[in-house]
């Protein structure tokens, strides 16, 4: 069994925490990730080691997403609200697995046979990676 420090769970820790510092390199002033705002980072991706690119553009496209669904859920618009929810919960996936490196090819195909029903808007894994649940958004079943 690997010891907790071994883990891949811990490896992304250490990942964020290493791409923080160098971040904050280039960044002195940053103060928390959510200050962190698409424009700035697209300027300083290409100073980033390719890891910690990968891993803070998921952080800062996470962010972003999350805004978008606040926007969304307070919208009137249910139909259209649903939509996008489900288009950044895939969304939200895809920087997962190709940006946070932490799910899995099984889990991948779970989200990928989701959404290839016409009921399912979006599907995305939950937990801390490396297997756990897909979540999943379905139009509702009367409409």
């Amino acid at each position: 069994m690997a010891k907790p420090e071994e883990t891949p769970y811990r490896q992304r820790a250490l990942e964020l925490a290493a791409a923080t510092d160098e971040v904050r390199e280039h960044l002195p002033e940053l103060r928390s990730w959510i200050d962190l705002d698409p424009e700035t980072f697209a300027r300083l991706a290409p100073s980033l080691g390719e890891t910690t690119r990968k891993r803070v553009q998921y952080v800062v496209e996470e962010t972003a997403r999350v805004a978008e669904a606040v926007a969304a859920l307070q919208s009137d618009d249910l139909e259209a609200a649903t939509k996008r929810l489900g288009r950044l919960m895939l969304d939200a996936h895809r920087g997962l697995s190709e940006e946070l490196e932490v799910s899995t090819p099984e889990i991948d195909s779970l989200v990928d046979l989701a959404i290839s029903k016409p009921s399912i808007l979006g599907a995305c894994l939950q937990g801390a990676g490396w297997g756990g649940r897909v979540a999943v958004l379905q139009k509702d079943a009367t409409g």
